[in-house]
């Protein structure tokens, strides 16, 4: 098997806790006001999702206030597919009567797969601006447990 894509990192490894944009209303909310720059915060990937040949993230849950409804770390991505297309991918799959809706909540509650239950694929999934695509989640046994800190980017 010959692997498929133009592999390479994201600019930045982060989960984006708050996202302002243009919306200056989000200034004035309490998630805004007590943000703590530098502040440590554990991070637990419990689950990726991967996109044969475009893109892998990895389902976490911060051990802070998030407004992400599907917090992730994109990992790598390839030609065509930038960060941001990771929100699109767990949209398309993890919500509300959606194919992995499940797994995904197994995830976020810590619940370990049963045995042979923790690899789900979904083939001809429509993403936003990128058609059908073939979409992987896998319930990890055990999370990855990562460091991180609080940052604002501007």
């Amino acid at each position: 098997m010959t692997p498929q894509g133009d592999w390479k990192f994201p600019n930045s490894h982060h989960v984006t806790t708050l996202f302002i944009g243009g919306n200056k209303q989000k200034l004035k909310t309490p998630m805004y006001e007590h943000f703590q720059e530098n502040k440590q915060v554990g991070v637990e990937i419990r689950a990726v999702i991967y996109v044969p040949g475009k893109l892998v993230a990895g389902i976490c849950f911060p051990q802070t206030e998030c407004e992400n409804e599907f917090p992730h770390l994109t990992m790598m991505i390839s030609s065509g597919w930038a960060a941001v297309m990771s929100n699109e991918v767990i949209k398309a799959t993890c919500g509300e009567d959606k194919p992995f809706e499940n797994a995904y909540d197994a995830a976020r509650e810590g619940i370990l797969p049963a045995k042979g239950a923790g690899v789900h694929t979904e083939h001809d999934v429509p993403i936003l601006k990128k058609g059908k695509n073939e979409v992987v989640y896998v319930l990890l046994k055990e999370p990855v447990s990562l460091d991180g800190k609080l940052k604002a980017y501007y």
